[in-house]
């Protein structure tokens, strides 16, 4: 069974003729006649008595049409939505999080600044634990995190990492430890280091 052979069935069911249903579908009758025949040798059912005066709807023939009266609007209504989510699909950015505290009140202040002055974008969020979960098959258009040791390596090689804010970070360190003296620190420094970090 075919979408045309129901948008047949339904205009020969409307008009009770075949001439005008042919018309109305821009088909020729002939052609018209062939795809209900072929319908209701597929349903295995009469749907339409033909006599040389008449076309009459069988039983069996009411009720489909009561069932399939709305089917093409359905079908319009369905592929406009579709149309309409494939366009906003290409201004949608798929963001990728992950988890960790304080992240999600950074991911609201950029995304709103940059809903601000690109209204028509959609953001899709999606929270991950662990860096090797963005590997999977729905690779993100972007990762948001906070942290100062985030391992790029493990997903170079579909994407490129860029900073775009920078946070304090304070470490706290015993008195005794000849770091607490000292005025600025590297990460060579602090690697080996048992840290609170706050």
């Amino acid at each position: 069974m075919t979408i045309h052979q129901i948008e047949c069935f339904l205009e020969v069911a409307h008009t009770l003729n075949f001439t005008e249903a042919a018309s109305h579908l821009y088909i020729s009758q002939q052609g018209l006649s062939r795809q209900i025949s072929s319908l209701e040798r597929e349903l295995e059912m009469r749907l339409f008595e033909r006599t040389t005066r008449e076309v009459r709807l069988t039983r069996s023939g009411e009720i489909l049409l009561w069932k399939w009266q709305n089917i093409p609007s359905l079908i319009r209504e369905s592929v406009d939505m579709a149309r309409e989510d494939n366009k906003r699909e290409k201004d949608r950015i798929h963001v990728a999080i992950l988890k960790m505290n304080g992240v999600m009140d950074v991911v609201g202040r950029i995304l709103t600044e940059y809903s601000d002055r690109f209204p028509q974008t959609e953001f899709q969020l999606k929270e991950y634990s662990d860096v090797k979960d963005l590997a999977g098959i729905n690779t993100p258009d972007l990762i948001i995190t906070l942290s100062n040791g985030f391992d790029y390596t493990k997903i170079k090689d579909k994407f490129n990492w860029a900073e775009l804010h920078s946070f304090p970070l304070y470490y706290v360190f015993s008195k005794k430890n000849p770091m607490a003296c000292m005025e600025r620190l590297s990460s060579a420094l602090l690697q080996q280091q048992t840290l609170l970090a706050v």
